[in-house]
């Protein structure tokens, strides 16, 4: 809860408490301190301007922090920054207060939602045949979010996906007809409580999981758990729960189906990373996703173990690479029903990405944009839930891509990918097979 005021002092008590909030004001962060971080954040996506060089390389004063958020504390931020910087004014609402700027209770049920509208086409040769998905449609994602104090928020997110090709909502009831195998779901995403103080980070409920080190390579869905991160000149970050994404097991058109044969397995996860706006990062993970059923009727398997590491490079405001490579020692085989199990061709237990970024779209600044150019393998057991919208898992190839903001809030993206759909398994008749995706999509963040 907001600090309170509390509404009478005797004239003595009066200078110490002003002493006191003098020195609160002055008192000194560390540079791991999640502010600090959120800082640097909102001045890459463009809503802080002109940030020292040097800011979150030392200790930073509450007051100079609070002066800060000050440029940005009346602006209508939107988009994934909004969450980070209503976090930062309810943190520094002393200081603000301090400043002559006052934030209202209510400000603390706070909104930060999405409307989407994307055209999504994917084909694959299939020994001899095709197969193709085309997708057009639109997403209300609605992301509510109570901040109760500067260290507790409770977060949910809903979405609702409608299909233009057949009029009707998507929903696990009529995915069959209506998910044409690439549209997700209507229904909850997220459902977390999370508490935030200094250099710690908790996370728990049906939490989002991000993984870092990768940029998402490796984990972009919810799971059932929870989360923890520690920031330090090394982070670390603990993820632990249940989720029915592992695409080399269970469909992910069975996953938004709601099939009965999908079936949720265990997930570990340990990240270490340095901070992800040095110049140079780094990082190495370590994954376990197990289910003793499903898993070992798929492949003989009762968990995959899956390690990694990655790395980032800036070369200066404009141009950046990164990259991660993952890689799993198992399974060594597949169980088809009724027939002898096949070798797991080596290519399904290696995963790599390798990107180049030209400048980026922030939602703040018409006119700006953002290029880039990938190659990308996502091995079969090599990735569990890859963030990538047209490059499923088992797939390899170049991908190309941009960004443009219109106007405020408004930002358009347009994706290519050309490549091929390995075989996972060797056995014969098992062949690469050529594969191809497009997307074009526009968001207002609002």
């Amino acid at each position: 809860m907001k600090k309170g005021i509390i509404a009478t002092f005797s004239a003595l008590a009066l200078p110490l408490l002003c002493g006191n909030a003098l020195a609160a004001s002055s008192a000194e962060m560390s540079n791991h301190h999640w502010a600090v971080d959120a800082i640097e954040q909102l001045a890459q996506d463009g809503f802080i301007e002109d940030l020292d060089e040097n800011f979150g390389k030392g200790k930073v004063s509450r007051q100079d922090m609070a002066q800060i958020v000050a440029k940005f504390a009346d602006k209508n931020v939107q988009g994934p920054s909004k969450p980070l910087a209503d976090r930062l004014v309810v943190e520094f609402a002393d200081e603000l207060h301090q400043m002559g700027i006052n934030k209202k209770n209510t400000d603390k049920v706070l909104f930060n939602n999405k409307f989407q509208i994307r055209t999504q086409d994917q084909w694959q040769a299939d020994k001899g045949n095709s197969i193709r998905n085309d997708a057009h449609y639109a997403t209300l994602q609605l992301n509510p979010y109570v901040l109760f104090d500067k260290n507790w928020s409770v977060n949910l997110r809903a979405e609702a996906n409608f299909n233009f090709d057949t009029g009707n909502f998507v929903s696990p009831g009529n995915y069959l007809t209506d998910g044409q195998r690439v549209i997700p779901s209507t229904g909850i995403q997220h459902a977390y409580l999370q508490y935030d103080d200094n250099n710690v980070q908790l996370m728990g409920g049906m939490i989002p999981y991000f993984s870092k080190i990768d940029e998402g390579m490796m984990y972009d869905y919810h799971l059932y758990g929870g989360q923890v991160t520690v920031s330090n000149d090394v982070n670390v970050t603990l993820t632990a729960g249940k989720t029915n994404r592992f695409d080399a097991v269970n469909d992910l058109a069975k996953v938004y189906a709601n099939d009965s044969t999908v079936k949720y397995g265990k997930y570990y996860g340990l990240e270490i990373y340095n901070n992800r706006h040095d110049r140079f990062t780094w990082g190495v993970a370590y994954h376990h996703w197990s289910d003793k059923n499903k898993l070992y009727e798929e492949c003989g398997a009762t968990a995959i173990n899956i390690y990694e590491a990655a790395f980032g490079y800036r070369f200066d405001k404009n141009f950046r690479i990164h990259g991660a490579v993952a890689w799993t020692n198992s399974p060594n085989s597949e169980h088809e029903p009724g027939e002898a199990p096949d070798q797991v061709n080596h290519d399904s237990k290696r995963a790599y990405n390798i990107e180049l970024d030209y400048k980026g779209a922030k939602l703040s600044q018409p006119g700006s944009f953002g290029l880039f150019i990938a190659y990308r393998q996502l091995g079969h057991y090599a990735v569990i839930a890859p963030t990538y919208d047209i490059i499923g898992h088992g797939m390899r190839g170049m991908e190309i891509g941009g960004d443009y903001v219109f106007t405020p809030n408004l930002l358009g993206s347009v994706r290519y990918f050309h490549g091929q759909e390995m075989p996972d398994e060797t056995g014969p008749g098992e062949l690469l097979e050529n594969a191809r995706g497009f997307l074009c999509e526009l968001k207002y963040f609002f």
